[in-house]
């Protein structure tokens, strides 16, 4: 692909995954997956957000970090439409009411939040907060979540299928993203991962490798494959285990 077509691609990846104006874009079912290659970079723009109100926060307005933490994260969910999270609320609703595959697809396609799902938000919010709150350096680790977290649905997408195929139209090929754009967004979360030192990347993947084949095989499970839903549970998952790891090395080390 030429400059102007991976232009066109970052383009459509920031239109995709965030409501940041971008312009003029063209857009098909083919530059929708290939723009996946852009996602955990679209992450470190999200991050990049966040992080910018946390500084503003944090050392302008001598704001405690509990409170610079919430004001990152409500700017990030506001960036995104609250894009990854509206997925995690369905995913737990849909997994934790359907006892049938059918019915586990119908619930997560119900626009209405069930008391799973918001219960879940509520408390995936306030860890990210607590561990925001108790890192060291919480705009480093704010940038690399949001950018290394969104690699880990790009392999859901490679080594899964796509659950809702047997009602759509679309043909088979249009669910696959190429080999090569899965391995682009995968590199770049770990070079995001190692540019926190490589005691950290490692214990990040590690909860990463775990939380990947823990929704991997109840989606494949119950549903018999991933929908849009169970990619942006992975990524909050992911978040929120990133989080969780950078703060347990920080204490252990």
């Amino acid at each position: 692909m030429g400059l102007r077509s991976e232009w066109n691609l970052l383009k459509a990846a920031v239109m995709c995954y965030t409501r940041l104006p971008v312009g003029e874009v063209h857009f098909d079912a083919a530059t929708a997956h290939e723009a996946a290659r852009y996602m955990p970079l679209v992450g470190a723009l999200i991050g990049g957000c966040g992080a910018v109100i946390y500084a503003l926060a944090f050392f302008l307005l001598r704001l405690p970090p509990s409170v610079s933490s919430v004001l990152a994260l409500s700017t990030m969910i506001v960036v995104t439409g609250a894009f990854h999270e509206d997925g995690f609320s369905d995913f737990l609703d849909g997994f934790g009411g359907g006892t049938t595959r059918e019915r586990v697809l119908e619930i997560m396609k119900d626009s209405h939040a069930g008391a799973f799902g918001m219960i879940g938000t509520v408390m995936q919010l306030l860890l990210k907060v607590c561990c925001l709150s108790a890192l060291t350096s919480p705009i480093p680790a704010m940038v690399v979540m949001c950018c290394s977290a969104r690699s880990v649905p790009l392999l859901m997408m490679h080594f899964s299928v796509y659950a809702r195929r047997e009602n759509s139209k679309l043909s088979r090929e249009s669910y696959v993203t190429s080999d090569s754009s899965i391995a682009v967004g995968v590199a770049t979360g770990l070079v995001a991962l190692l540019a926190l030192g490589w005691v950290q990347a490692l214990a990040v993947v590690v909860v990463y490798a775990l939380l990947f084949l823990f929704v991997h095989r109840l989606s494949k499970a119950r549903i018999g494959g991933y929908t849009g839903d169970v990619l942006g549970a992975l990524e909050q998952m992911c978040e929120m285990g990133c989080l969780v790891a950078l703060l347990a090395v920080e204490r252990l080390t």
